[in-house]
C-alpha cells in the first residue's frame, strides 16, 4: 500500500488555485484499489478527485469494476424493488 496526501486544484478566473485541505489517500496498486480520507465513495458511491488522482498516478487508466455500483450502469432497474412495507 502506498499513502499519499493529495490537495486538489482548479481554475478560478484564469488562476490557479488549490483547497487548503489536504486528504490521505491509500493505494494498493494490486487490488486497484484507492481509499480516501474524505469518504464520499461510501458515503455517495462516487470516487472522489483525490483517489482517482492516485489511480492516475499509480498508472491505473481504467476505472476498476468495482467502483462502478449497480445504480450507475443499464442493468440499475432490473430485479425487483419493495418498499418499506414488502410490497
Amino acid at each position: 500500500d502506498n499513502e499519499y496526501m493529495v490537495k486538489i486544484g482548479r481554475l478560478v478566473d484564469g488562476q490557479y488555485a488549490t483547497s487548503e485541505e489536504e486528504y490521505k489517500v491509500v493505494g494498493d496498486n494490486h487490488q486497484q484499489t484507492a481509499s480516501c480520507s474524505c469518504g464520499q465513495f461510501e458515503r455517495v458511491g462516487i470516487l472522489c478527485a483525490h483517489a482517482l488522482k492516485v489511480l492516475d498516478l499509480m498508472n491505473i487508466k481504467l476505472l476498476p469494476a468495482h467502483y462502478i455500483l449497480k445504480r450507475w450502469t443499464r442493468k440499475a432497474r432490473s430485479g425487483s424493488i419493495k418498499d418499506c412495507c414488502g410490497r
